[in-house]
């Protein structure tokens, strides 16, 4: 984001709620932009990706109430992946245009949400009796993904 804009409204995060209040705020007719620190739509689907991620509930929690969304939308699992939930927050990005008003990759200071936006990471020390590999799905490697276990 370039230089200054006023804005009614600054949503933190497009997860499933930053992206519908950003669609329901511009409907409303307010000003609104959407920061989002990574480069793409999906919350917490977006950020966790280690292999055999998916839903643990059905499709049907997993989607938007909007008509013009779940109308063309065809989930092809009852419990969809982690590479479907990202396909389907791109579909919903360009039925509703949503990215217009996003600002991907901003790690800017909120105020507000500091302290919920940050990672949270043990001190190793307190670890040293676990006897496997440690994983943080936040940080899990996005390339080359494979299964295990």
């Amino acid at each position: 984001m370039t230089g200054h804009q006023d804005l009614d409204v600054l949503v933190v995060g497009a997860g499933f709620s930053g992206v519908y209040q950003l669609h329901k705020l511009r409907k409303a007719g307010f000003s609104v932009k959407l920061f989002e620190a990574g480069s793409g739509l999906g919350g917490v689907w977006y950020w966790n990706c280690y292999p055999g991620l998916r839903v643990d509930s059905d499709f049907s929690i997993y989607q938007f109430s909007l008509e013009e969304i779940w109308r063309d939308w065809n989930w092809t699992e009852k419990y969809p992946s982690r590479q479907e939930l990202i396909a389907y927050f791109d579909y919903v990005d360009k039925k509703l245009d949503l990215s217009r008003d996003i600002s991907f990759n901003e790690l800017r200071p909120v105020p507000s949400a500091r302290a919920c936006s940050s990672c949270f990471i043990p001190d190793p020390t307190s670890l040293r009796s676990v006897r496997s590999s440690i994983f943080y799905s936040m940080l899990h490697p996005r390339p080359n993904l494979t299964s295990f276990g």
